[in-house]
């Protein structure tokens, strides 16, 4: 659990910072939302994988089983930044809504699921 919470830590981080900075520049609440999201998969995956569940290879099962996990939290949480934008909450505090929804979905989803021990 600890491993999760560092590891969710890092890459909950990756996607805020990205995301902020990103409208800083001047992308759309959608575009910097998209734009955190991506680096901080690719964070979250090799992190997930290596560090918090500790699996070696087999990224053919793990590899399709986090794409398809991934995209529903994802979906889900679009969903949230478009519902909070429409509430009229600025672009920190929807990060950080964002932020908070991402970690318990992926601790869900890939406990139970993607990174779960095969069968022997």
């Amino acid at each position: 659990m600890v491993r999760f919470v560092v590891m969710g830590l890092v890459s909950t981080a990756t996607y805020f910072l990205t995301a902020l900075g990103a409208t800083h520049l001047g992308a759309s609440v959608e575009h910097a939302h998209i734009i955190g999201l991506g680096i901080s998969l690719a964070v979250s995956y090799y992190g997930q994988k290596v560090f918090t569940f500790r699996i070696d290879g087999n990224h053919k099962r793990h590899g399709p089983r986090f794409l398809i996990a991934t995209g529903i939290i994802i979906l889900m949480q679009f969903i949230l930044v478009i519902a909070l934008k429409q509430l009229g909450l600025t672009p920190v505090w929807i990060f950080l809504a964002s932020s908070a929804f991402y970690p318990v979905a992926s601790l869900i989803i890939h406990w139970s699921w993607t990174f779960r021990a095969e069968p022997e």
